[in-house]
């Protein structure tokens, strides 16, 4: 896990802790064995971003629209357990909060952002 800062949301406890909850599975059932996921929290004056990293499997360009909608599972996935409907939970937490999410590619997986907007009133950085 990295800190780099810390920010404040207003949103339902329960639910963004489902979403870290799919994100890290997630990222952790499609990583080999023995390979880190990487948790940052980071912020600035108008985002809390959540970032998964991990080194697995990764997703295809032409499917990261996909992967969010219900039941989806990309082929060479399905071997593996899930229902294809984590990512999908991450999406509909991430819009009931006013988020959103990007995918992208690092050297030998992938990166999910998940990006909150800081809540009214508060600093970014917790002061």
């Amino acid at each position: 896990m990295n800190f780099q800062s810390s920010g404040f949301i207003f949103g339902d406890a329960d639910l963004v802790k489902q979403l870290c909850v799919n994100l890290l599975t997630n990222a952790t059932r499609h990583t080999p064995c023995g390979t880190a996921v990487e948790l940052t929290l980071s912020s600035d004056a108008e985002w809390v971003k959540l970032i998964v990293s991990a080194n697995g499997l990764g997703i295809p360009a032409a499917e990261r629209t996909k992967v969010f909608g219900r039941f989806y599972r990309p082929d060479k996935t399905l071997g593996l357990p899930g229902t294809g409907l984590g990512l999908s939970l991450v999406r509909a937490v991430a819009d009931l909060h006013g988020g959103q999410i990007f995918l992208s590619d690092n050297r030998t997986g992938l990166v999910c952002t998940v990006s909150f907007p800081v809540a009214v009133g508060s600093s970014a950085f917790g002061a």
